[in-house]
């Protein structure tokens, strides 16, 4: 079972995060809820890892996750676009 933490070094890509969170539904005694979040913006060895605030009128509500550039939107549910 993954350790739960993120190498910076290596790419966050979907896989890699769904087979953390598959991992993290294997846990005795967890329990879903609501999240809270907020855009933040790291540069880290020349890589910029963001959740950044693009929304827009097209868009509406919209934010972007870097550097995969994953978009979530509303219902806000961990569903996202690429």
């Amino acid at each position: 079972m993954p350790d739960g933490n993120f190498n910076l070094d290596e790419a966050i890509t979907p896989s890699r995060l769904n087979s953390r969170i598959a991992a993290t539904a294997q846990l005795p005694g967890r329990k879903l809820g609501d999240i809270a979040v907020q855009p933040f913006h790291v540069v880290y060895d020349g890589v910029t890892f963001a959740l950044v605030d693009e929304s827009d009128a097209e868009r509406g509500d919209w934010l972007e996750l870097y550097p995969d550039r994953l978009g979530f939107s509303h219902p806000w549910d961990g569903t996202y676009s690429t």
